[in-house]
């Protein structure tokens, strides 16, 4: 999983590689090897108790190509301060944007596409609608979401009518801003960002509201 945003950017240079793209690919594996990741799934107490938290991310125009934004995105399922992970993904941004906000926001909408169905599926099984929180580190966005004007980028503004309604029906509980330092997706979506904070929750099942922190 920390290894995401590599696999990411030499996945976009397969039709260009050059001997640096190898060099690059053995330095990968070797630090999979060196460096193992493990997934705990810990007890998280009372269904009745459960919710969804959404960590998602992007990077604008940040790809080898140069005008590409990247996106990755973790989902846990939080209950009892403990935590597991239900899904993550990385990738390109399918469109061309103009703006980090844009990148964001598109973003956004896909990692509430896929909270949405895991939150279906749970609801199938255990009657219950679980609670979605969507943490974002990007505050442009976030005081997008909670204000009436409309965004200038007219393509935007579809995308981000279609999270607003997501908050305003209840579908999403909240969106919510946290420093980057503790988005847990950040690693995601650029290179050199610190994975201790992300290993230590996937490997120790311990989860904490870092917006608080």
């Amino acid at each position: 999983m920390d290894a995401g945003f590599d696999i990411l950017e030499l996945s976009t240079t397969q039709n260009f590689a050059t001997i640096d793209s190898m060099k690059k690919i053995n330095k990968l594996l070797s630090k999979l090897k060196r460096e193992p990741m493990y997934l705990l799934f810990p007890p998280l107490g009372q269904y009745t108790e459960w919710k969804l938290a959404v960590y998602c991310d992007a990077s604008y125009a940040n790809l080898p190509d140069g005008v590409s934004s990247a996106s990755g995105f973790i989902i846990l399922l939080v209950g009892n301060q403990n935590s597991c992970p239900l899904a993550w993904n990385y990738g390109k941004i399918q469109r061309v944007v103009r703006s980090t906000l844009a990148a964001e926001a598109l973003a956004m909408g896909e990692s509430l596409d896929c909270a949405l169905y895991i939150r279906r599926m749970i609801k199938d099984i255990l009657k219950l609608d679980i609670p979605i929180e969507r943490f974002t580190d990007n505050k442009s966005l976030c005081e997008n979401l909670h204000s009436t004007k409309s965004v200038n980028d007219k393509r935007l503004r579809v995308d981000m009518a279609s999270i607003k309604s997501l908050l305003e029906n209840g579908d999403v509980k909240s969106v919510k801003w946290v420093c980057s330092r503790l988005q847990l997706a950040d690693i995601l979506t650029k290179r050199g960002v610190n994975s201790s904070t992300l290993r230590y929750l996937m490997e120790s099942g311990r989860y904490m509201d870092w917006q608080t922190n």
